[in-house]
This record gives C-alpha cells, structure tokens and sequence, in this order.
C-alpha cells in the first residue's frame, strides 16, 4: 500500500535533545528546577494515564499521546473489543490523537472522550478513544486487471456519497483528494488506463457526502500490473488494504533480531498490531521480509516483526521466475567459488594420493499463484495457492585414489544465499551443497567420472479445499569406468539442502519462513573391489520435497506442511550397479527375461456432520464427503532385460521392460454443503477407459545367488522414511507396487473425468467439465484423500528351479504375492477410511557364464 520516506535524520536529533534536556533539567516542565553541583539530575515527577482503547473485534487501535517534542504510543490488538493501558509520562499537559486504521475491508476513526489531558505527579487520568466504522468507501476491490490499465470497485457507504479516485506510481498512495492523478469514477468504480505493463500503482478512494467538507479516506490499496509475456522474471500483486510495503531499503532502518526484525516507522504512516508489512533486501536483512507487526515501541517510532505468509500481506499474488540458474547475478560468483575452490579436509593414512574435483549447478523454474479471496479479474483461479516449478542440481565428481590403508575426507563448499525480487516480493534461494568420501584398503584406482542430475518438477494446489498435488523426479546419471587396480572399498556422498520462498532471512534470523524445502542427494556412491581388476560401483539418489503452506497463505488457514507425492525416498539409478572392466567381477551373469504383474486396490474414505474435515463450528453449515477408488492392473515383460553381473555379496537389481495388457479404473468423489439458505452437491467420477500413450513402464526382482539356488524377491521403491513393516506406520504409504514409468516425456497414462456441480436454494445453478487424471503409479492414485497410516499384512515369494540347471544355462520362475493395507481416522486424518493394494507377480529369471552368447 503507501508508504512515506523515511526521515530517521531529523527523529535521531529531536531525541538526542530531548535527552540531554532531561539529563541536566527534566526539560520544558522541568524549567527552573534546581540541581546540587557535583550531583546527578532528579527524574522528572511521573503521572499516568490510563487509556481504553475501544474498537470492534478484529480491528486494531493506535493512540498517540504528545507533550512538546515527547511522544507515547498506545496500541490495541486486533483481537477482542477494548483493551486498558496505563501510560506512565512526565507531568504535563499532553495531547491526545488516533490516527485511522483499515481492517480488511473498512476504514475506521478514533475518537478520544479528551482532546488534552494535565497530568499531574503521582496522578492518574483517564482517557477513552473509540474507533467506529467511518463514512468512507469500504470493500475496496479490484475488477480488471490488465497490463494496461486497473479497474476498481467498492462499497458506497451511503446511496448519496460523493467519490474521489487519485493513483501514484509506486508502493505510496495519495494521501489527500488533491494528490497524485485522478482517475475517472463512475458510481462506485474506477479505471485508469494506459498503463504501463509491470508497472507499479497506488489508489487512493476518498469519499464524502454532498455539501459536507471533510473528505473520509484513503481506503487504498497498492497493484502491480501484468508482464506482457512469460519469459522474464515479474510478479503481479494486489495487496491488502492494511499492508505497509517498501520496495526502496533506504526508505526504513530495519534491523535483525532473534523473532524477526525492527524497523523504523515511515513518516505519516501509522502502525497498528497485526499490520502486515513487506520489506525489501537491505545488507542487513539479506533476505527481505513478509512480516507482521507484532508490537509497537513506546515512542510510536519502530515496530518489531514476526515472520508472516505471503496472504498477510497480499490479496493476490501472481509470481514468475522463468530460470532459477539466472536470478541474482550477483550472487553467481558464490557458486564460481564453490566450483573453483576445493578444500580438503582428510583424516587417516598419509601415504596416499587422492585426485578430486566437482562441477556444480542449478537449474529449473518457478511460479506461484496465491488467491487469498474471491476476487472479480480472477473468478477461475481458485483460492489457495496454486504452483508450477521444476527445481534440482546438476552434480559431477571426478575421483582417482591410491592408498594402502585407509582415508575420510569432507568437502568445503560454501553456502549459496541468493536473494531476488520478483517485482515487490522479496523471495530467497538457498543452497546448502555437502560432499564427502571414504576409501580404504589397497586401491589404485584412477578416471571415475560420475555426473548427475537430480531434481523435481511440480505442479498443483493447496488451499481451502483438498489438497491436488503431482510431482516427478528428475533424475539422470552418467558413469564413465574408471581404471582400477584394488582390494577394498570407495564411498562417495554428494547432496544439497534447497530452499525456496518468499521473505526468507537467515535461519535464527527474519524468522526464516521457507515456502518450498528439499532435500536432493544426487549421489550415493559406493564402489567395492571383487577382485584386484574389478570394480563394482552402485549408485542411489534420494530426495524428499516439502510445502510449508502458511509461508503462503498466512492466516487463510492453518500452518501444515505438505509432502509432494512421489518426491521422496530413495532408488538406484538405472543400470546401476556397473562393473568395470564390463562383465568382471564374477562367474555369471543375470536377467529378467519374461513375466506378468496383476495389481488390484481399492480405497474408500468419508466424513459427515460435524466430523473431520466435514466439521465446522458454525451450527447453520453441514456437509458430508465421501470418496473411493477401484482398480485392476494387468501388466506383461515385452522383452528380456539386460544381462547383469552378479556378485555373491548383496543382491542385484534386475530389470526389464513392461507393458499393460489392461487397466481398469473406476473412482468417484461426492460432497455436499448446505447452510444460509443454499445447498451444492459436487460430483468428480471417472467417465472414459484409461489411456495409455506412448508412456514406457519397467519392473525389476532383486536376487542373491544361495548355494546353487536363488534368493529373489520384487523390486519396489517407497517414497517414505521406512521399508514396508508389519505394524500399522505412518512413515510411508505410497510405492510403486512393482513397475514404475520411466520415460516422463511420453506422459503417463490418464483416464478422463467429469466433475459436476449443482446448487439449489438462493445459488440454484450448475457447471459441468471434463478433463484428465494423471495414474502416475499403480498404487492409490491420490484420487481425493490418501491414507494416513499403512502396513504390509502378507508377502511370500516362491522360487522354483526350470528345466534343471547346466553350464550354459539356468532358469528360476519367481512367484509372489504381497498385500497392503492401509486405513485414514476423523481425529488425525479428518476422514475415515480404508482400502488395501494386493500385488501378484510371476517372473523368470536366467542365468548363463560371463560373456557366453
């Protein structure tokens, strides 16, 4: 909204004397008061005032008590109707005044029952100021928005007012009808046009009634209008009518503390409790600030901070960063260092030689809607907070080592803060990269080149309504052999911390308040030597990305933090474990050369009246939900996977290529709500059969030869904290019961729905359209609902030996079958419900000699 400059010169002078008067005499109403020599001087005789500030719920109060150049500050919450302040304050007379204050919609004005008050030593007065609904526009709004021009609307506080409309450029609105520029009105409405695009402009409404002279106002609010395109870094933003925000870091001293940060108060502002406030970078908050007032100081000159969601201060908020690797060039050269500088921190054998290097970068991109009401430019966007963004880190390491013995060795890179605005939101990337190695025994090994690429892209909403969220993992990995002569093992870690979001300040500092965090390890090397001339070297990447939903939506509802599915846990990359020399390392080699999986879930959850998510305190609301899942999975090996060196250790992952023989899915999702003289009954339900594509699918078995046999089981990847367990666990759900697709660019396979909508009562109405679900896995598809807690209540696997077993060849069929269950409760999940997945597999297995043909 508007904001003044700053004038912290003058205010440093005023209260250095002030100061000083007091010192040697007390000042003005201390004049002529004696001092002994030699002696220090008596405080001045102290009164109090005690002041009621009264106001409706949910709005705040501010009232300023001045005496000469002295100056008090009283505030009110927002919450509750009256609060009682006793003031102490040198004896004199003072001053009483309340400035105006906005809530969300409405301005209101302080009237005190005493203009001036004496205050005499050891006294007490008593002052009330109440704050009453004014005459003044109300329900300030904005109906078009465009790159060239914003259109206004508003609540006439009677059929009779008279309005005036003045706009500025920038974060400050007019503060009287004569400032700024006019904007042609036209009953309760405004449009300015010819507008720049992803300009910045500040309304002001004033409104009065005929033949009267005091103008009510401003009610105002301030907007940023939209890019032309989507190729550059913008941010279209409407704020609250309460929000104070500073895109110049001159215009206001801030200061870290431990809850968040002290700032100045600009000239002609007046802060309130709660008041939502945006700060910009600054060298000493690094990371700018979404922030709340969380108190006034006594002198009504600095406000402390707490950290605050993107909706405190933003009715809508539409962001735009189309490349993360190219924001805030400053801040690149951090990440030249951390690509140029190597520090080696090793402890063990001295008698070694270790060659390290790394390369590292950032890619990806990011954008966010937030909508915190209904809003008329914007009736399709729902509200909540929607997100489109892909985000990750492209890591190579390079590593020769000669030992005999063994070593440990940590990397230190520096850490990477880059903050940047995206118009006037102060947003902030962090990364965190750690690596470190391990090798012992006696190696010479030379040439292990590893890169990788390792992130997430995701899309979706959280808000008022049930979370829809769908994320992929990005992960690619490239290894080149290297050239070994050894007896032991190397481990090699490589990860980074990211976080991303808006008004981030260091941790400890500026509260910290992170939108989006992740944790991506791209490598997890480990090499083993089989024999003198061998090496195998196995590689996972894990990750777990996360949303702190009140980072952007402030009070809109409560803090959670969301977990994006399919974007955590751990695997192997593909084809990982290598041999180098190819095929070394062991007698034989394996494959998956043929088999079936049948999958089959079912999910059912639901809530009525009163319960779960279906409960509200509000007696004239009721509303229920119910939804379910059912589905049948028949999939087929298409061809033989690759032939695999098995070393007698650990077990080794076999895969192979899959595709769907058939696939049925039915699902389907109800609410109603009624209440106030409407009701609505929503319908999403599948319609179509499921589509296929040209999405690619795999499937894999885990074996460890065992004494002439074989030990296999399926491979399945949770994306959880936890392996599968037999008790009820809350650590993992969600898994890839047995195949898994792994080409993203053909897209998954999808089955179309029609949502339905229908209103009775005052609504009466209806809406209808169609449009695809993504089934990216085979287990529950997060329809509507996922389950809260799961457990693995059957497995057994089978193992029989085929056509007996020679030289050249051996065959095992593998036979399996698993079942989960999984279950939901009112208390902790907000619907009741229960389902399972049942998977059943049969697969066979070949052996034959290394290099046989």
């Amino acid at each position: 909204m508007r904001q003044g400059k700053g004038a912290l010169g003058g205010q440093i002078v005023i209260s250095l004397i002030v100061g000083l008067l007091v010192a040697v005499g007390g000042g003005a109403d201390l004049a002529g008061a004696q001092v002994s020599p030699g002696r220090a001087a008596a405080k001045p005789p102290l009164g109090t005032v005690v002041v009621t500030i009264a106001a409706p719920a949910g709005v705040p109060g501010t009232v300023t008590l001045r005496s000469g150049a002295k100056t008090r500050v009283v505030t009110k919450k927002p919450a509750g109707t009256s609060q009682k302040v006793k003031v102490k304050v040198p004896a004199g007379r003072w001053v009483i005044s309340a400035g105006d204050v906005v809530d969300d919609t409405r301005l209101y004005a302080g009237t005190s029952s005493k203009a001036r008050v004496r205050v005499k030593a050891r006294k007490s007065v008593a002052v009330k100021v109440t704050y009453r609904a004014a005459p003044a526009a109300s329900g300030l709004e904005v109906e078009q928005l465009a790159p060239d021009r914003v259109g206004l609307v508003w609540t006439a506080p009677s059929v009779t007012a008279e309005y005036v409309v003045r706009r500025a450029a920038g974060p400050e609105a007019p503060a009287s009808p004569e400032a700024g520029t006019s904007v042609p009105v036209e009953g309760t409405s405004a449009l300015a046009e010819g507008l720049s695009p992803e300009s910045m402009h500040s309304f002001a409404v004033f409104a009065r009634e005929p033949g009267t002279i005091r103008w009510y106002g401003p009610v105002s609010t301030s907007v940023t209008t939209p890019a032309l395109g989507s190729d550059t870094e913008s941010a279209v933003v409407v704020t609250n009518p309460t929000t104070i925000l500073v895109t110049d870091p001159t215009d206001v001293v801030a200061t870290p503390t431990l809850t968040g940060v002290q700032a100045s108060v600009p000239p002609g502002q007046t802060a309130t409790v709660g008041q939502p406030w945006v700060l910009p970078h600054s060298s000493k908050v690094p990371g700018g600030m979404v922030g709340k007032v969380a108190s006034v100081a006594p002198d009504g000159r600095t406000v402390n901070l707490v950290p605050a969601g993107l909706g405190d201060a933003f009715d809508y908020a539409e962001i735009n960063v189309p490349d993360l690797a190219g924001v805030a060039t400053s801040a690149r050269s951090a990440e030249r260092e951390s690509n140029r500088l190597l520090d080696l921190e090793c402890e063990g054998t001295r008698d070694r030689a270790i060659g390290f290097d790394r390369t590292f970068e950032r890619f990806g991109h990011f954008s966010a809607t937030l909508k915190k009401k209904e809003l008329r430019f914007a009736p399709d966007i729902p509200v909540g907070v929607s997100f489109n963004a892909e985000f990750g880190v492209e890591l190579a390491v390079f590593l020769g080592v000669k030992l005999s013995g063994s070593v440990a060795c940590e990397v230190e890179l520096p850490e990477i803060e880059v903050p940047f605005m995206v118009g006037p939101v102060p947003m902030r990337l962090e990364i965190e990269p750690e690596i470190s190695f391990s090798a012992s025994g006696n190696i010479d090994m030379t040439g292990l080149n590893f890169s990788s690429r390792l992130g997430a892209s995701f899309e979706g909403y959280v808000g008022l309504g049930d979370d829809d969220f769908d994320g992929d993992l990005i992960a690619e990995a490239d290894l080149a052999g290297p050239s070994v002569v050894a007896a032991g093992a190397i481990d090699v870690t490589a990860g980074v911390e990211v976080s991303l979001g808006p008004g981030v300040g260091k941790k400890g500092k500026a509260g910290a308040t992170v939108g989006v965090a992740a944790t991506l390890n791209p490598i997890e090397l480990h090499a083993t030597a089989a024999s003198s001339k061998c090496l195998e070297i196995r590689v996972e990447r894990s990750a777990n990305v996360s949303l702190d939903v009140e980072a952007w939506l402030g009070d809109l509802e409560f803090e959670r933090t969301v977990s994006v599915p399919g974007l955590g846990g751990t695997a192997p990359y593909g084809g990982s474990p290598w041999a180098f020399p190819n095929g070394c390392g062991g007698s034989f080699e394996y494959r998956l050369a043929s088999g079936t999986l049948d999958v089959s879930n079912d999910w059912s959850a639901s809530c009525s009246d009163d319960e779960g998510v279906c409960a509200d305190d509000d007696p004239e609301w009721h509303s229920t939900h119910s939804t379910t899942q059912s589905d049948d999975a028949s999939l087929r090996v298409t061809e033989p996977g690759e032939w695999i060196s098995q070393y007698q250790d650990y077990r080794t992952h076999l895969s192979a290529p899959m595709a769907f023989n058939s696939w049925s899915f039915s699902a389907r999702d109800v609410g109603t709500w009624s209440g106030y003289g409407c009701s609505s009954r929503h319908i999403r339900q599948t319609v179509g059969p499921v589509e296929f594509g040209g999405a690619f699918w795999e499937t894999g078995v885990d074996i460890l030869p065992e004494n002439g046999t074989l030990d296999a089981d399926l491979s399945n990847w949770w994306w959880g904290q936890d392996e599968p367990s037999e008790e009820w666990t809350a650590d993992w759900w969600y898994g890839q019961l047995g195949a898994w697709d792994t080409d993203y660019d053909n897209g998954y396979p999808r089955i179309r729905y029609r949502s339905t909508s229908e209103y009775g009562g005052e609504c009466e109405g209806s809406s209808e359209y169609e449009d695809y679900h993504l089934l990216e896995h085979l287990g529950l598809s997060g329809w509507w609902s996922n389950p809260e807690e799961a457990r693995r209540s059957a497995h057994s696997v089978t193992v029989t030996e085929l056509d007996g077993c020679t030289e050249k060849l051996c065959r095992w069929q593998v036979d399996g079958t698993e079942t989960y269950q999984y279950r939901s409760s009112l208390d902790d999940w907000g619907l009741d419900g229960s389902g399972s997945s049942t998977v059943t597999w049969s697969y066979v297995v070949e052996r034959r000699p290394v290099g046989a043909q």
